[in-house]
Order: structure tokens, then sequence, then C-alpha cells
């Protein structure tokens, strides 16, 4: 009860835009005339000496075109025509995206943004798919290596959302193990990894800077939540003596709820999966001429058409395990394998890599003719070289040179030549990739 009457005694009337947010890029916002005692009946109300018409609580109105500030004046009547009050309301309306000023630091991932009014960013690889917002941090590493080809963006407080612009990791860029994470756990947290940091110096909005003080890789910071925007500026001075200046800003609904959550931050989002149809040749498959109770059993060495489904992960750049369906057939032989290779991307120029694959094959060998005879399942090695051109970040073409070496034992008597099948030959593949 004492809550009760203290909150009556201190409860306001008043009036707000969009419920009292700061700013807003629509200029069609939300009207509300909150009373703290009941309304008498009759009441009227005139927004912006507009005409008198009945009170509503809550209402949309139109704001004048233009950005600035925006001031709304609600008056009151009663029935009898007598003032109740007079209420002022402001909202900032902002409909001007930030531009997106960017570059990269020279040799690295590490990208060094001014754009002094974002709250928040965004980069990809891929335009149709951007990941989420995280806050606007710079300098901010990215945890990609190059060459690549990057789109960011930004976002301020009043929603409105920068034009992306293009950035060029160049070969041989890597992120650094710094990085500045944000949670609330309740409080706000600040989570750093910045390398050789002795000491730091840390700013809060419009709070004075705080004095120096012992590096911590946790700082937790007593800041209310207000549903805004947040701007928290950092010193960190290293073993030598160096500066190192981190800005960040962000909006409360873009952070993570915990900081395992937060940890998990993707700077690009990864494709670990891909997908992958070829097809070629096998110039000269399988060599076996055997003669038998029931007669000549031959399979010319003849060139073999090749059909191959691979399925592959990365472990870990630039390693990546993958599985694959094979069918090869021509003149009355089919071939049917399974395989399991190992692949390392040995470099990359450009939109090409060159990529190394090596693993084992599960062949089973079967024949048209009927009286031909079986041959026993075989297990075989596989090894070669693919090569893949980019075409989007997650679509490839591809071509693919490997060596296979299988021997099938033949599973009828022989009474002279040979008692298993033997394909050894280099098979030529062209095809398409697609990640994801």
């Amino acid at each position: 009860m004492m809550l009760l009457a203290l909150a009556m005694v201190f409860a306001q009337d008043a009036a707000t835009l969009n419920d009292g947010a700061r700013v807003t890029n629509s200029t069609t916002v939300q009207l509300r005339v909150r009373f703290v005692s009941p309304m008498p009946p009759g009441t009227e109300m005139s927004i912006a000496d507009g005409a008198w018409k009945p009170f509503a609580e809550s209402q949309p109105l139109e704001l004048p075109a233009g950005d600035g500030v925006k001031e709304v004046v609600v008056k009151l009547r009663d029935a009898a025509k007598k003032e109740l009050g007079v209420y002022k309301a402001s909202i900032l309306l902002d409909t001007t995206p930030p531009e997106a000023k960017v570059k990269v630091a020279d040799g690295t991932a590490t990208l060094i943004s001014e754009v002094p009014d974002a709250v928040a960013m965004q980069w990809t690889e891929d335009a149709a798919k951007w990941g989420s917002w995280l806050p606007y941090q710079t300098p901010r590493d990215l945890a990609v290596t190059g060459p690549r080809t990057i789109l960011v963006r930004y976002r301020d407080e009043a929603g409105n959302v920068s034009k992306s612009t293009s950035l060029e990791l160049k070969a041989g860029a890597a992120a650094s193990e710094r990085q500045v994470l944000i949670t609330y756990e309740p409080a706000l947290t600040l989570w750093i990894s910045y390398g050789d940091i002795k000491e730091m110096i840390v700013q809060v909005d419009e709070a004075p800077a705080g004095p120096r003080e012992l590096f911590g890789p946790k700082r937790t910071l007593d800041v209310a939540r207000t549903g805004g925007v947040h701007r928290v500026r950092l010193l960190l001075f290293d073993g030598a003596g160096a500066e190192h200046k981190v800005e960040l800003a962000f909006q409360e609904a873009d952070l993570a709820k915990s900081a395992a959550e937060s940890k998990q931050e993707p700077a690009v989002e990864p494709t670990r999966w891909a997908l992958s149809v070829q097809g070629g040749l096998l110039p000269s498959a399988i060599e076996f001429e055997a003669t038998t109770p029931s007669g000549l059993r031959k399979i010319n060495k003849d060139a073999l058409g090749l059909a191959r489904l691979s399925l592959s992960m990365d472990l870990f750049d630039p390693v990546y395990v993958q599985v694959g369906a094979e069918y090869a057939g021509g003149g009355g032989i089919r071939v049917y394998s399974g395989t399991l290779d190992v692949g390392a991307r040995l470099f990359r120029v450009g939109p090409v890599t060159v990529a190394a694959e090596a693993g084992l094959m599960y062949s089973d060998l079967k024949t048209t003719e009927s009286a031909f005879g079986d041959f026993d399942a075989a297990l075989g090695f596989r090894g070669g070289v693919r090569v893949g051109v980019e075409l989007t970040p997650r679509a490839s073409l591809d071509a693919t040179i490997d060596y296979r070496k299988i021997t099938y034992d033949y599973a009828e008597p022989v009474l002279s030549g040979d008692r298993e099948a033997r394909l050894s030959t280099v098979g030529l593949l062209i095809g398409a990739s697609l990640k994801f």
C-alpha cells in the first residue's frame, strides 16, 4: 500500500509521443495523453491548435515533414469549456540514413569505421543473407581470412539503415585475437580480449571518463536499462604504454541475453557444408580377360561415363571431410561406388581455389551379361585435385582430376587368365557446388 501511495503522489499527467521515445524515422507517431485521475465527462482536446474534438487517450498523429525536433502541444477542456491543462510532447524526427564510412586496416581483417551516429552494424559475404545486427564497434576484427569480399552497413538510433559498402580483404589478411563483447547479466558487462593490456579507462554515455584502473577481462558497468542507446569509450594501455581506443554503441534490444550467446557471435556467417554434383569420364577404365569353364570372359579397357554426388563439411580451415556416391557405366559395365575423402584447400587466387583430396572407395562391379559371373565388392583408393571458380559466396563451378585404383576379385572359377579385374585410371569431372 505504501508503494501504491508513493506512486500516486509522484505520478503526473503527461503527453508522450511513441511512449516517450527519443527519436523516430516515421512521420506517423502515436500520441498518448495519460491522466492519473479519472477524466471528467465531456472532455475535449485540441492538438497543435487544431479543432476541438472528443478526448482520446491514444491516437496516431502525423508530424510535419523535415528532420528535426518536433513538438506537439495538447490542450484539454471540460464540458463547460474550462481549461484542464496544456501538455507538451516532443520527439526527434530523423529520416536520414547514416553514411557508411569504413576501411580495412592494411594486411588485416580489421574494420575501421567512422559512423558516429551508428548504434549497430552488419556484415556479410552474401547480400541476400545478412546476419543479426551487432553493436557498433571501431575498430572491429572479423573472424575471417582473406582474400574475401565483404559487405558492411550501419543502422542509427532511429532505425535508418545505410547503403552497404564493399570491402576487399587481401590474401593473408586475418583478424587478431582482439574483441570486446557486451552483455546484460543483468548489469551491463564488457568482456575484453585485446592483447597485452595493463591499464584501462572507461567512459559510459555522457558520464565523465573514469580514472586509470588495472585491466580486467570482465568489467561490469553501473548502467540502468532504459530501452535506448548506450555509448562506451575505452582507452586501453598496453605494456609498452601505447594507447588503443575502442568505441562502442548499441541499443539494448540488439544485445545477446548472456555472455555465452554473445561469445558465439559470428563475424561472417559460416558456410560449413557444400553439396557438389559432377559429371565426367573415366578415359580407360577396367581391364579383365579370363577363360572359364563356360567360355571366354572379357572386359575391354574402354572409357566409362561418370556421375558423382558429394557432400563435404569443413572441419577447420582449410581442411574438410567429404562423402560421395558415384556411378560409372558403358559397354555393358556398371560400377557403383561410395567414397570417403579428406581434403585441404592448398591456395586461393582471386575467385579460384585449388584443393587436394584423398581417401577410400568402396566399389561394386556389375555386368549386364547374365552369364558373365560376379565380382566381389572391393576397397580401393582415390586421390586428386579439385579446382573451384567462385561465382557467388555460396556457388562455384568445379573441375576435378583424380586417380582411382581398385581391384575386384572374380567370384567364378578361372581356367586361365585374370582372376581379378583392375580399375586403374584417371577421372575427369566438371560440375557445380552449393555452400550452405
